[in-house]
């Protein structure tokens, strides 16, 4: 039999669980000793990021398949991949009866540290995808972060790996590219010749030069109302979050300045509902409503928003009752006007 040196072909292999539009198909090499590689190389550079994808198994009985994630001319090269210049490794291992068994890339050896379930977490059946997720910081400190609203840890010079929604590898220990070195490319590859190497499908590759991060909610505020004293404003906001947090207790505030421009502008002492009577120490000055939005959960609280400025006018009403007064009407004037006094 001819050597079949490998192949990725973007095609549709008309497997149901990975949708109805093109896969990227990866068959190996058998009878070969050349490198069958996919890499994205040479993006922008960072020592922290991710990489998610979707992949499937199939007909394989002694195929081995690697993800690497690091930097260098392997990634370019047609030559095997040199865990030299790896950061983060990962490899299924094809067996018979449709078992794979996955290692991760420790310094230079793949093995199972770290790592749960190591044979019977994936599976060969084209009807059964799954979603891998790999989260990467190669600095020399600690950091953070988010997936599906929540923060996670990630220790300098480690990875997580997450599969079908579940990390099965925490803080894994990274291959052999050297700390706080940055990283722009990753692979996949078959390497060793085999027999029957079988299938791998790929699919919804994503990456970034930069972890996930939860974004605070943001809000807009308006008011509604009569603007004069003795009448009662109602604030109001919208709510958004990018990453889908449904709303908390959001907190609210009502803002007292002597003009348009925010001049001498404080919060009102005890004002922190949704409406507002307007008193005698609002005549002719300038309120506004605030809103800090808050999220129930992942990342809280948001920036304070404000509404617009509105101008409180003295009088309700208007009346001229200077000589009125003598006839005994200033009864009826007090009770349209309360606020106002007998000197």
């Amino acid at each position: 039999m001819e050597p079949n040196p490998g192949s990725f072909v973007l095609a549709n292999p008309g497997l149901a669980a990975l949708g109805a539009d093109s896969e990227l198909q990866f068959t190996s090499n058998t009878g070969s000793t050349s490198t069958s590689k996919f890499s994205i190389y040479d993006y922008v550079t960072a020592n922290k990021g991710y990489v998610k994808f979707k992949i499937a198994f199939n007909g394989g009985t002694n195929g081995v398949y690697n993800f690497s994630l690091g930097d260098g001319a392997t990634f370019s090269d047609n030559n095997a991949v040199a865990t030299s210049q790896v950061f983060a490794g990962l490899r299924w291992s094809l067996g018979a009866s449709n078992a794979v068994t996955y290692n991760v890339l420790n310094a230079g050896t793949y093995g199972t540290t770290g790592i749960s379930n190591p044979t019977t977490l994936f599976v060969q059946n084209t009807a059964t995808v799954y979603q891998v997720e790999i989260y990467a910081n190669n600095s020399n400190a600690s950091t953070n972060y988010t997936r599906s609203s929540t923060s996670y840890s990630l220790p300098a010079d480690s990875w997580d790996l997450w599969v079908d929604g579940t990390r099965v590898g925490t803080a894994l220990a990274s291959g052999q590219l050297a700390n706080n070195a940055n990283f722009d490319s990753f692979a996949f590859n078959h390497q060793v010749s085999a027999t029957t190497p079988g299938t791998v499908y790929l699919d919804d590759i994503q990456y970034a030069n930069l972890l996930p991060s939860n974004a605070a909610p943001t809000a807009t505020a308006g008011i509604s109302g009569t603007a004069t004293v003795g009448q009662t404003l109602t604030g109001s906001h919208t709510y958004n979050d990018a990453d889908g947090d449904l709303e908390g207790t959001s907190t609210y505030r009502w803002l007292r300045a002597d003009n348009g421009s925010g001049l001498n502008e404080a919060a009102i002492p005890g004002e922190t509902a949704t409406t507002y009577l307007l008193g005698l120490a609002d005549a002719g000055k300038f309120i506004r409503f605030g809103v800090t939005p808050v999220a129930a959960t992942g990342a809280s609280p948001g920036a304070e928003v404000y509404s617009s400025y509105v101008r409180s006018d003295q009088h309700r009403k208007q009346f001229t009752f200077d000589h009125y007064c003598r006839f005994g009407l200033y009864a009826n004037i007090q009770r349209e006007l309360p606020f106002l006094h007998r000197n």
